[in-house]
């Protein structure tokens, strides 16, 4: 703290206007004009200058201030930057009188790399604190979720992460940059353009948390699934209409179905896994019968796989 020194209370006043031409021509319809005014209550105007931008064939900003201090008499400010997309490069410089000429090169921006993908993105600095998401579209012969060296990429297969969209490579391999960090981003695939329509995902979407300045690489398998189809009878009769539920045993997930006319049931491109057929509780209380589960096992890898000619049974309950 400082004391005993007297006060010294200054009053001023900075006025600042920015606007884009509107003229006939296409020159001044794309040039910025800019004005600054300074004024101090206790020596007058402090500083006056005004200045003139424009682009100049889409790669290169000019921009020129003239103007005048108090302190520093007149100057005369040219500035020349780089528009084009990637880094920014350009100088500043300037000139005034009785102090001579100062002037600054400059280089702005950033460049992206993820080695996953070989993504390699050049900025001017706006993608500084984004985050990224690459992955692999990958066929899974053994089923464990993981690209082994023996599974080939999935070529041609649109993703889409987050509001970005991006097709897979030869080697199935994504990129998607520009998202927010630590924000859910969800990576939907689009399985209808799988070259082999038993292709299934046995996760269809996949939530990921990307964090600040990198890519967060995820790994999205692919698998055969099967054919399953077969018929409810209630009373040596096909059931319509009822309900019929595979759970998958190892993840807890179900695939949902409604049985036809003549009680039969179909569903396609039911992921590998060890299944268990049920009719839902609820349905048979309203019916007042009983069904046995019936199991199935859809093993990984090629190959043909059909689910023929099931039967789940359902029969009435004893009467009490």
């Amino acid at each position: 703290e400082v004391t005993g020194l007297p006060g010294d209370h200054r009053t001023g006043i900075d006025l600042n206007a920015e606007t884009i031409l509107h003229g006939p021509t296409a020159w001044l319809r794309t040039m910025t004009t800019q004005a600054t005014l300074s004024y101090d209550a206790g020596d007058g105007l402090a500083a006056l200058y005004a200045g003139l931008g424009r682009q100049i064939a889409n790669t290169v900003r000019v921009d020129v201030r003239m103007g005048w201090f108090r302190q520093g008499g007149y100057t005369l400010d040219i500035g020349i930057t780089t528009v084009m997309p990637g880094p920014r490069f350009g100088s500043r410089n300037q000139f005034r009188t009785g102090t001579g000429t100062d002037g600054i090169l400059f280089v702005d921006g950033s460049v992206i790399v993820d080695p996953d993908s070989r993504l390699v993105r050049f900025s001017d600095g706006r993608d500084l604190g984004r985050a990224g998401v690459s992955g692999v579209v990958f066929f899974d012969l053994n089923g464990n979720g993981i690209r082994d060296p023996d599974e080939r990429g999935l070529e041609d297969v649109p993703v889409r992460v987050g509001g970005w969209f991006d097709e897979t490579d030869a080697e199935g391999r994504f990129a998607a940059w520009d998202l927010f960090p630590y924000e859910a981003s969800f990576v939907y695939v689009d399985s209808l353009a799988f070259d082999d329509p038993r292709l299934v995902l046995p996760n269809p979407v996949v939530q990921v948390h990307p964090t600040p300045n990198s890519f967060s690489a995820i790994e999205v398998p692919v698998v055969v699934g099967a054919e399953v189809s077969g018929y409810v009878f209630f009373e040596d009769a096909g059931l319509p209409s009822a309900p019929v539920v595979l759970r998958n045993l190892q993840s807890g997930t179900s695939v949902a179905l409604t049985s036809f006319g003549d009680g039969g049931f179909y569903r396609a491109g039911v992921p590998p896994g060890d299944y268990v057929i049920v009719v839902p509780a609820a349905f048979l209380d309203q019916i007042n019968a009983t069904a046995m589960p019936l199991e199935i096992s859809i093993p990984h890898g090629m190959g043909e796989k059909r689910f023929e000619d099931l039967i789940v049974t359902v029969r009435r309950r004893p009467q009490q």
